[in-house]
């Protein structure tokens, strides 16, 4: 029993790492061609997740605005018209949002934007809302997130004008494993472990 016990609880901590390193980042840079107001599709870069008022604008668009908006490559997630936007999962699973870099849209100073990013479950806020100055002109600001097992993301701007217009880039998260997954995953090992101790006999 004390060796059954011991092989769950290695199970756990592998499928805890696991876990952990399967953090994805979203650089947004794959997903059109063109300056700007291609949609962010619903499961990009195999997160199962559904973006709405979310499109793709290429840096400098325009004539230089969201001049410093791409970390990676050329291209940055923005809110459509300069209102609330969100993502939300695409079935009855949980994701976690680790951070992301954001930064203003405006191509002069003075046009500075703050905005609102909180997340929720089933309709009920988790944790607190987190409030984002961002300074025009200034280079992208990460911003570390602590929201875990959450199925929607809301970000909304608190300025009108372009004031309302923010960038996002390298966009962090990860899936939550369903309870079952790891059930069958503990399993799986179980079953490995002892089919290799008979082999060993």
């Amino acid at each position: 029993m004390k060796k059954l016990f011991a092989i769950f609880a290695v199970g756990a901590a592998m499928f805890s790492l696991a876990t952990v390193a399967s953090a994805t980042v979203l650089t947004f840079d794959d997903i059109t061609s063109d300056d700007w107001d291609a949609p962010v599709p619903s499961g990009y870069g195999g997160l199962p997740l559904e973006w709405s008022n979310i499109g793709v604008v290429v840096e400098g668009y325009s004539g230089g605005y969201y001049g410093k908006s791409a970390v990676s490559g050329d291209y940055a997630a923005y809110n459509g018209d300069g209102e609330e936007a969100s993502t939300a999962s695409l079935s009855s699973g949980t994701f976690n949002f680790y951070g992301a870099y954001f930064t203003t849209a405006a191509k002069s100073a003075g046009v500075d934007g703050d905005i609102e990013v909180r997340g929720y479950l089933d309709g009920t806020q988790v944790g607190t809302t987190t409030t984002i100055e961002l300074v025009s002109l200034a280079d992208p600001l990460w911003v570390d997130f602590d929201l875990a097992g959450i199925d929607e993301l809301v970000f909304t701007p608190l300025r009108t004008g372009h004031g309302a217009y923010f960038a996002m880039d390298n966009f962090t998260g990860s899936v939550v494993p369903e309870p079952i997954s790891f059930v069958i995953w503990s399993l799986l090992t179980v079953v490995g472990m002892t089919f290799a101790g008979w082999r060993r006999r």
